[in-house]
């Protein structure tokens, strides 16, 4: 996938998509200079099957967009709901 989308978000999606390592909870602080983007693949391959629905590459595109902002907006609330 190529366009102007979230380097992170398009680095998650690729690794899905190759069959990368999708850690899981327990793995997700083995390594704490890399807990963002474990997390985003985490959270992401949760939701691939939507992405990978639409028909064209720049609706995927645009899903992977919504998807990672529904993410943060889920990641954000839990955050706050703890304070």
């Amino acid at each position: 996938m190529d366009g102007t989308a979230c380097g992170a978000a398009v680095g998650a999606y690729t690794t899905i998509q190759n069959g990368g390592f999708i850690p899981d909870e327990t793995h997700l602080g083995e390594n704490p200079f890399d807990y963002q983007q474990q997390r985003i693949v985490f959270e992401l391959s949760k939701r691939i099957e939507t992405i990978n629905s639409k028909e064209s590459e720049n609706e995927r595109a645009a899903e992977l967009a919504r998807q990672m902002f529904d993410i943060t907006k889920v990641g954000t609330r839990a955050v706050r709901s703890k304070r």
